[in-house]
């Protein structure tokens, strides 16, 4: 009886996030498996590792966001997005998905009324392959989100766009982001070239800020 309630005691004293607790997710299955094992994986995180460096490497995050902050006049397409009641989540700041959208807004409309692309219509049009949103600072209803865009690179069949949403504060970003829209044919599905009017309105912006 002695030695039984011994071991039970130091397996009481196992902290979480060490080797021998995850043999005790050998008995949860499936996703809930899955959504221990990564929750113990960052609870062995030292504290000063954030959870976009645990992810991709504190190199990777630098790099990701080297040219993606600055003032709203390194942008030079703009627009001011209006932001709803629900907008907001119960920490009285806009969700992180409201962000995302607002990216995701500016592009569109930048695609569709600048470049004059018509994804219904065109014999080619873009597709999106990568997001990225790195948050800096709250945004809250009932402000209105003022977005920023312009061309971080252009490739023969992609072009990379750098993002700023801003609040009241339109030196410092509350997100920056970048958003990747690759062209393709139609029929083929295949990656094209871009069409050489749209390059022509795309190149006025490309890489606004390099030489600062």
């Amino acid at each position: 009886m002695k030695s039984r309630s011994l071991k039970t005691a130091n397996k009481r004293q196992r902290p979480l996030g060490t080797l021998s607790t995850f043999s005790l997710i050998g008995k949860a299955a499936g996703p809930l498996r899955f959504q221990m094992l990564f929750a113990l994986r960052l609870r062995a995180l030292p504290l000063k590792v954030t959870f976009g460096t645990a992810l991709m490497g504190e190199a990777a995050v630098k790099s990701a966001g080297a040219r993606l902050s600055g003032p709203i006049a390194e942008y030079p397409y703009r627009i001011e997005i209006a932001t709803r009641w629900g907008d907001n989540d119960m920490l009285g700041h806009l969700n992180n998905v409201v962000y995302n959208r607002c990216i995701e807004d500016i592009v569109t409309k930048f695609t569709r009324f600048e470049l004059d692309v018509d994804w219904l219509k065109d014999d080619c049009y873009p597709v999106t392959v990568e997001t990225l949103c790195r948050f800096h600072k709250q945004l809250s209803w009932p402000d209105p989100v003022l977005a920023g865009l312009t061309v971080q690179s252009l490739g023969n069949s992609s072009v990379t766009y750098a993002i700023g949403l801003f609040g009241e504060d339109v030196l410092s970003p509350a997100a920056t982001g970048k958003f990747v829209h690759v062209y393709i044919d139609r029929v083929s599905q295949r990656p094209v070239p871009i069409p050489i009017a749209v390059r022509n309105r795309l190149e006025k912006i490309v890489l606004s800020r390099a030489a600062e």
